[in-house]
């Protein structure tokens, strides 16, 4: 099960075409359907890192917070397939890491949401 935020916390199951589940690592990640970039606190995550310099993000509570870096992200999943995340950004501030579900759309994926319990 993965866990989604938006204003109302909800619980549901996520599908990734074709039957991914779930992340096998230690951290959080957490299906944003309102966020259009893909956000991880945890720097050992990252292939290939290129420091940003000064750039900033504003988080849902309005808060501005630092981006570190941009890199690659690969997560493995349930389904013992990898999920790979382009321009994934650091932001080490961020408590939990996010997935763009928009940007998994435009990249081809289909999300499904079942069992809402609110």
């Amino acid at each position: 099960m993965v866990t989604y935020s938006s204003a109302v916390t909800a619980f549901m199951s996520v599908l990734f075409t074709p039957e991914v589940n779930i992340t096998l690592q230690a951290n959080d990640w957490w299906i944003d359907t309102g966020a259009n970039i893909h956000v991880c606190s945890n720097l050992s995550l990252f292939s290939n890192y290129q420091v940003l310099g000064s750039r900033t993000v504003t988080m849902e509570n309005n808060d501005v917070a630092p981006m570190l870096g941009v890199s690659r992200i690969n997560l493995k999943l349930t389904s013992e397939k990898t999920l790979i995340l382009q321009d994934v950004h650091h932001v080490p501030e961020i408590r939990r890491n996010l997935i763009s579900g928009s940007l998994l759309v435009q990249q081809g994926y289909k999300l499904v949401f079942d069992q809402i319990k609110l």
